[in-house]
């Protein structure tokens, strides 16, 4: 089975990271923690603040979105947990979309 894939969205279209369940340091690290420390390292590493990468996520074009596959052609529901949903809230993250196992989206608006 592939792993969930998360990608934040800027309103342009344009893919500001991406991230993928995976092990880390012998813990499970979460597509949405992934990527959301993949996108903080790129603003870093351009001199961005705790504050700057905070205020850039917390802008109303950009969103997460959270796919996962059940087997190859269809989808579940990829709800983020407890432990993801308060690093979304501690990044100031405002729109999280997740597929549902209807095949559909759903959202979480944090706004």
């Amino acid at each position: 089975m592939l792993s969930p894939l998360q990608v934040l969205l800027q309103g342009n279209s344009n893919v500001l990271a991406v991230g993928y369940n995976h092990l880390h340091a012998g813990k499970v690290l979460h597509a949405e923690q992934h990527a959301l420390r993949r996108f903080q390292s790129k603003l870093r590493a351009r001199g961005a603040s705790t504050k700057d990468v905070q205020e850039w996520l917390a802008r109303r074009d950009v969103s997460m979105t959270v796919v996962e596959l059940c087997g190859d052609v269809t989808y579940d529901d990829a709800v983020p947990c407890g432990a993801c949903n308060i690093d979304i809230l501690r990044n100031r993250m405002l729109h999280v979309h997740y597929s549902n196992g209807c095949g559909g989206v759903s959202s979480l608006n944090f706004s």
